[in-house]
């Protein structure tokens, strides 16, 4: 089922802190490049039960 959207909304610190925290928006940064590389290749699995955030997110 996920979280409430009010718990992952206090979670985050407001929906405006959703940028800094996503990982897709953080590797999209200059600064960011250079560790990214040297990460291993990551998969995410992600189930339709799950309603915080849709699964074709």
């Amino acid at each position: 089922r996920g979280l409430y959207r009010s718990i992952f909304l206090s979670i985050m610190e407001g929906e405006e802190s959703f940028e800094q925290f996503s990982p897709e928006v953080r590797i999209k940064d200059p600064s960011s490049r250079d560790a990214a590389s040297l990460l291993p290749p990551i998969k995410l699995f992600h189930g339709t039960s799950d309603y915080s955030i849709p699964s074709d997110a």
